[in-house]
This record gives structure tokens, sequence and C-alpha cells, in this order.
């Protein structure tokens, strides 16, 4: 089974400016088991330089999403968010996945989702 796994944006880190990129060690250890377990991980990390520079951070996140969607189709997505403050993020996605491919199922993962399940 495809499952396409995102690592949302965030305009407020930092460490996308500099010129280094760490792509989520969370993500990347879905992405081998999910592997090993005989189903096709594609990442998406947005969290990335490229993504800073676009005009719209935003707007070209929500493109390429809707982009792999519709060049996947995906039965299951995943959404990983460390920290609150991505959470809106994160149900943009969310809502925008299910407006794009609405019998796919959503599942979210990080500290926020593990704190705060409802």
């Amino acid at each position: 089974m495809k499952v396409l796994l995102i690592h949302p944006f965030r305009n407020d880190i930092g460490a996308l400016e500099s010129d280094e990129f760490m792509p989520s060690l969370a993500v990347l250890c879905l992405a081998a088991s999910l592997r090993e377990s005989g189903h096709q991980p594609i990442i998406l990390d947005l969290a990335v330089k490229s993504t800073l520079e676009q005009e719209d951070p935003g707007q070209y996140c929500l493109d390429k999403i809707v982009d792999v969607l519709k060049k996947e189709k995906p039965p299951l997505v995943a959404i990983s968010f460390l920290f609150s403050g991505t959470f809106p993020v994160a149900l943009q996605y969310a809502k925008l996945i299910k407006k794009t491919l609405p019998d796919c199922k959503i599942i979210t993962g990080g500290i926020h989702a593990t704190s705060f399940p409802k």
C-alpha cells in the first residue's frame, strides 16, 4: 500500500535559513518500517530550505501536496508534527487531503498528536 508521509513546513524555524538540512528522523524511521513491512512510503518533506525560498511557501506546500496526491493516490496519509504550533498547518493539510481524496485515511503523529489525541 502507498503511504504518503508529510513533514510540514514551519516558517518560524531558523534552521531552514542555513544551508544545512536535517530530514525528519521520525519520518525516515516510519518510512523504513513501512518499507520493511511491504508498503510503499512516499516522503514529502516540506520543512526544507527550498520551501522557504518560494514566493509563497504556504501555497507552494499546498500545491505540492495536491500534486503528490493526484499522482500517487495513496489510501493513507500520515502528517507528522512535533510541536503544537504546527497543528494549524497540519489541520489545513488534512482538510486539503480530504477535499482532494475523500476516501483517503489520515493519521497524525508527533508530541502534539500523542499528548492531545482528541
